[in-house]
């Protein structure tokens, strides 16, 4: 017997959703399923998306019509469109009230080490996606690089000056070498690498970010230059730099060690201090400090999130922003209303 076509829809989901995670399970990060994805999987899939909102705005409208047209009394699309509306909000207030429930009732996150939150943090953090068209430029390469928040414990690496007699290709088969440095980094670190405001010697090439991302790394920062563009743009690391070079980092660089304090843009950074970035830049939070201050953003946040609000409603600056004693306690009523 032939089945109907939610039996092939409900099949056919099944049968995708299993062959993607089989292709994960067995390749993972190989390049040849990357390639495969981007190439065919992705733009089968997005013109299937574009083609069905092609069909189906037609169809919602011309159905609309059509209903409306074999209702012969329009009075009664006013009837019909209350019972609509009125069902739509009780749907909403009930969904709405689930979760505020739940989420009061269960409270996620209470009880959670500050090991186990910064952990999660870091897990948090949006993995970005490639830009598909060439940028305008290296500016615009970076900004389409960075995420919305990379969050994750400091991998340093330093570097010294060149010097003829001893920086060479051959420093790069050292026993310590920046190659070493690069398969040392931890899974969730985020690499911040001490060029020395270098501009021109290319830190690293689109080869060593592969492998920092093959490591689980969650970003890379340096106060100097990177090189091999295009290949970065496919690797997708998220990337914090001064500039792009095409020269190797000997020109100008030899490598010193990693896992010491070193000075990035002109800030000390030790070892597993908090690094957090996203499209405006990167802030360090000094280990052992991290739950003081992610209460203070907590706060600061959830303040303009409020002072938003009363603006949308008409509100104006004075006495809102900053706040006056008054403001504070309708906020303090307004926080516990939403977050408790």
């Amino acid at each position: 017997m032939r089945r109907g076509l939610p039996a092939r829809m409900l099949a056919g989901l099944a049968l995708g959703a299993i062959a993607g995670a089989a292709a994960h399970a067995y390749l993972g990060d190989a390049p040849a399923l990357a390639r495969v994805v981007e190439l065919v999987t992705e733009p089968i899939g997005a013109l299937f998306l574009r083609s069905l909102f092609m069909l189906v705005i037609p169809l919602i409208v011309s159905g609309l019509a059509l209903g409306i047209a074999g209702l012969g009394d329009l009075g009664r699309l006013g009837r019909i469109g209350l019972r609509t509306l009125a069902y739509t909000v009780t749907a909403s207030f009930i969904a709405v009230l689930l979760g505020v429930t739940l989420v009061n009732l269960v409270r996620p996150g209470d009880g959670l080490s500050a090991e186990a939150r910064t952990r999660l943090l870091a897990r948090a953090a949006t993995t970005p996606l490639a830009p598909t068209a060439a940028p305008r430029g290296g500016l615009d390469f970076f900004l389409n690089l960075v995420p919305s928040n990379v969050v994750g414990p400091a991998f340093t690496i330093g570097f010294l000056p060149a010097r003829e007699d001893i920086t060479s290709k051959a420093s790069y088969s050292a026993t310590e070498s920046i190659m070493t440095a690069v398969e040392a980094v931890p899974e969730g670190a985020v690499v911040v690498i001490d060029a020395r405001g270098d501009l021109v010697s290319g830190t690293v090439g689109d080869i060593l970010v592969e492998m920092l991302k093959r490591r689980g790394a969650k970003g890379l920062i340096t106060d100097g230059a990177v090189r091999d563009l295009a290949g970065l743009r496919r690797v997708g690391l998220p990337i914090w730099a001064a500039a792009n070079g095409a020269p190797e980092a000997i020109v100008g660089l030899h490598y010193s060690r990693h896992s010491v304090h070193i000075g990035c843009g002109g800030v000390l950074v030790m070892p597993n201090d908090t690094i957090i970035a996203d499209e405006d830049g990167a802030v360090l939070i000094p280990a052992g400090l991290t739950d003081g201050y992610a209460e203070q953003v907590t706060a600061k946040v959830n303040y303009e999130l409020f002072v938003l609000e009363k603006m949308a409603q008409g509100r104006g600056l004075k006495g809102l922003y900053p706040s006056d004693a008054a403001t504070e306690q309708e906020y303090s009523e307004w926080s516990k209303s939403k977050f408790y």
